[in-house]
C-alpha cells in the first residue's frame, strides 16, 4: 500500500503543478575585471545568445561561490575590497532583482567550493583574510535564512576548487585547488550525512581555478591553472569513485571560470586568460564532450564569478516544489502573545484550515506592518517593545526566516502598509510620543532603507492599510482621539495623501483585507471593541458602507491587507480584549458575516499580515 500511496501523492503534485521540473536559467554574479563587480546577469541555458541584466549583489565580490535550487540562489564568501568575507546573500530564481542578506557563513572564505541538492547546500574550504586555507564545510538549508551548521572537513584545506559545483541529488564533489601548492585532489560528501569528505580520486593534473558543473550523473571541470592556463575539460561519474578522464577542451586557455548547467548542457561564464578578463560564454554537451562552442557574451567581462542555475544536476525532477508565484499564500508575522513574538505563520487563503509554521522574523516585535509583492513580503516598524525602524523580508514561495532588508526613516510602531507589485509603502505610526503623518516607501525587489514618499492628511497611529495596483488606502487610527479618516495615495508616484471619505465610526486597531476592487475594514476599537465589517470601492471615493460582522468583537488586528482576489482574511488573532488565535474570512465581492477559517499556531495580537495575491497585485 505504501507504493500505491506514493503514486497517488506524485499524481496529485503533478496535477497541481507542484511537480518540480528543472528550469533553464543560468546566472553569473560578481567577479573581477580588474575591479570588484556587483553585477548579476542571466541567460537561458538551452538557447544561445548574450546574457542580460538580472540585478545587483548587495556586496560587490569576486571568488564567491553559489548554491541554488528551483526557487532560491545563495551567493556566499569571496573577496571584497577589504579582504575575505563571510557574507552571504540570496536572490529569487523566479524573478530578476537584487541580492538580499542571508546571514554570515561560519568563517571567512575567499575562493571556496560549493555543491547542493534541492534542499541543502555546502560552501567549503577557501582562504581567510589572514591568508590561511581552511578545510571546514558549512551546511545551509535553502528554507532557513542565516542558519549554518558545521558539516565536517575536506580531505585537504584549500581554495579555488572547481567553481560552480559538481553534484547529484545525493552527492557533492570538489576538485583541485591550492594552498598555494596546487592539488589534484578530488573528494566528495553525501548530503544526507554530516561528516568529513572522502577521497574520490585524482584530477588529470594538479591545478586550481577550474570551472565545475554537472548533470545528475556526470561532473565536468574546464580550464584552470596548472602553472599555465589550461584548456582541458575532464569528467567524472559522480555515483562512483575514480580518477578524472580527459573529455574535451575550451578554445581559450584560462582560469577562474564560472560553471553551471542543466542536465544536458554545461556553460562556462567568464574567464581569466593571458588576454585579460573575458566576457566569453562557452558551452559543451555533457554526454558527448569535445570542443566547447561559443554561446554568447556576458554583459560585463570578468572572471571569478559565482555561477548558479535552477537546472543543474543536483536538482531532481519529480520532487515537490514550492507553490507557484501568486498561489494564495498568506503570512501572519510576529505580534505579541503577551510577550513580543517572532513567529511567522503560513496559511493558504483558498483552503480553510489552521496556520502552520513558516519561520521566524529577524527581530521579535509587535505593532508592525507588512507590504508584499507576489514573491516577497517586507515587514516594517513595530515595537520590541522599544519603537523600531527595522525592515526585514522573506521570499514567500519557500519557508524560512526573515532577513534584514533595511531601515525606515524613523523608529515607529502602530504603522500601516500598502503595496503594489513593485513598491511597498508604510505610513503613519507612533514615533516617540508623536503620532506622525510621514510615509516611507521602498522598492520591494531591492533591499535598502526607506525613502520619503509624502504625508498622510493627518498624523495618526494604529491605522490600517490596503490597496489596488494603483491606489493605497489608509483608514482609521488615532490622533490622540480615534479618527474616522480614510485617505489615499497613488502608489507609483510620490506625494501627499488625499481625502477619500470616512469609516462608519471613528476607530483604531482595525484589520484590513480586500481585492483590487473592494477594500474591507474589520473590528477595532470605537471606543468599545467592535465587530463591524465595512467596505469601500477603491477606485472611487466616498464613505465606507456596512458589510457584515465578525463572529466576535475584536481589536488589535493585522494592519495590512491579507487576502486573495476572492477571499479576505478579516481577522488573524487580536484581542477581545483577551488574546485569541481565531482566523476569520469573508468573500470579498459579496456582503455578509465572517466565517471561521481556522486558528493561528498561537494566540497573539498586533501582527503584520501579507499575501502574494492581495488587492494591490
Amino acid at each position: 500500500m505504501g507504493n500505491v500511496w506514493s503514486i497517488k501523492e506524485q499524481y496529485k503534485r503533478q496535477m497541481g503543478n507542484l511537480w518540480a521540473h528543472r528550469g533553464d536559467k543560468a546566472i553569473a554574479a560578481g567577479g573581477y575585471s580588474p575591479s570588484t563587480l556587483n553585477v548579476i546577469e542571466h541567460t537561458s541555458i538551452a538557447s544561445t545568445g548574450d546574457a542580460a541584466d538580472f540585478g545587483d549583489l548587495k556586496l560587490a565580490r569576486y571568488g564567491g561561490r553559489a548554491i541554488s535550487n528551483n526557487t532560491r540562489g545563495i551567493i556566499g564568501g569571496g573577496n571584497i575590497p577589504s579582504g575575505s568575507t563571510d557574507d552571504a546573500e540570496y536572490i529569487s530564481m523566479s524573478s530578476a532583482g537584487n541580492g538580499a542578506d542571508f546571514g554570515d557563513l561560519l568563517s571567512l572564505r575567499s575562493g571556496p567550493g560549493s555543491a547542493n541538492n534541492s534542499v541543502k547546500g555546502i560552501i567549503c574550504g577557501g582562504n581567510t583574510s589572514g591568508g590561511t586555507e581552511v578545510a571546514s564545510m558549512d551546511l545551509i538549508h535553502f528554507a532557513s535564512v542565516g542558519q549554518y551548521v558545521d558539516f565536517g572537513d575536506l580531505t585537504q584545506a584549500r581554495r579555488a576548487m572547481a567553481g560552480g559545483g559538481m553534484n547529484s541529488p545525493t552527492r557533492g564533489v570538489f576538485s583541485g585547488g591550492n594552498d598555494p601548492t596546487k592539488y589534484n585532489v578530488i573528494d566528495y560528501v553525501d548530503f544526507a550525512t554530516l561528516g568529513n569528505a572522502t577521497d574520490f580520486g585524482d584530477a588529470t593534473v594538479a591545478h586550481h581555478g577550474a570551472g565545475g558543473t554537472s548533470s545528475s550523473t556526470r561532473g565536468i571541470t574546464a580550464g584552470g591553472n596548472s602553472g599555465s592556463y589550461m584548456t582541458t575539460i575532464e569528467f567524472i561519474t559522480i555515483a562512483s569513485t575514480g580518477n578524472a578522464i580527459d573529455w574535451g577542451s575550451i578554445p581559450t586557455g584560462g582560469d577562474y571560470l564560472g560553471g553551471t548547467s542543466n542536465n544536458s548542457r554545461a556553460l562556462w561564464m567568464g574567464i581569466g586568460s593571458a588576454a585579460g578578463h573575458l566576457n566569453d560564454i562557452k558551452y559543451s554537451t555533457i554526454e558527448s564532450g569535445g570542443l566547447a562552442l561559443d554561446f554568447g557574451d556576458l554583459t560585463t567581462a570578468g572572471s571569478s564569478k559565482a555561477t548558479l542555475s535552477n537546472a543543474h544536476g543536483g536538482l531532481t525532477e519529480g520532487e515537490p516544489r514550492g507553490l507557484p508565484v501568486g498561489s494564495g499564500r498568506g503570512l501572519i508575522a510576529a505580534g505579541s502573545t503577551g510577550s513580543v513574538s517572532n513567529i511567522i505563520d503560513l496559511i493558504h487563503i483558498a483552503t480553510l484550515g489552521n496556520a502552520s509554521d513558516f519561520g521566524d522574523s529577524s527581530v521579535s516585535r509587535y505593532a508592525l506592518s507588512g507590504a508584499c509583492s507576489s514573491t516577497r513580503m517586507i515587514c516594517g516598524g513595530g515595537a520590541t517593545p522599544s519603537h523600531s525602524d527595522v525592515m526585514d523580508s522573506v521570499e514567500m514561495q519557500s519557508r524560512g526566516n526573515f532577513a534584514d532588508f533595511g531601515n525606515l526613516i524613523a523608529v515607529k510602531q502602530d504603522v500601516a502598509g500598502v503595496s503594489s507589485t513593485t513598491r511597498g509603502v508604510i505610513g503613519g505610526g507612533l514615533s516617540g510620543s508623536d503620532r506622525v503623518d510621514s510615509v516611507d516607501y521602498v522598492t520591494i525587489a531591492t533591499a535598502g532603507d526607506g525613502t520619503d514618499f509624502g504625508n498622510l492628511t493627518s498624523g495618526r497611529s494604529s491605522l490600517c492599510g490596503l490597496g489596488s495596483p494603483t491606489r493605497g488606502v489608509f483608514a482609521g487610527g488615532t490622533t490622540g482621539s480615534n479618527t474616522d479618516i480614510i485617505d489615499f495615495i497613488t502608489i507609483a508616484s510620490t506625494g501627499d495623501a488625499t481625502d477619500f471619505g470616512d469609516i462608519l465610526a471613528a476607530a483604531k486597531y482595525m484589520g484590513a483585507a480586500g481585492s483590487s476592487i473592494r477594500g474591507i475594514f474589520s473590528g477595532g476599537q470605537a471606543p468599545g471593541v467592535q465587530n463591524v465589517i465595512q467596505y469601500i470601492t477603491i477606485a472611487s471615493t466616498g464613505d465606507a458602507q456596512d458589510f457584515g460582522d465578525l463572529t466576535t468583537a475584536t481589536l488589535n488586528l493585522q494592519s495590512s491587507s491579507l487576502s486573495s482576489q476572492t477571499r479576505g482574511i478579516v481577522q488573524a488573532g487580536g484581542s477581545t480584549p483577551s488574546t485569541i488565535n481565531i482566523i476569520e474570512y469573508v468573500t470579498n465581492a459579496s456582503t455578509g458575516n465572517a466565517a471561521d477559517f481556522g486558528d493561528l499556531s498561537s494566540a497573539r495580537y498586533n501582527v503584520a499580515g501579507g499575501s502574494d495575491t492581495h488587492g494591490g497585485l
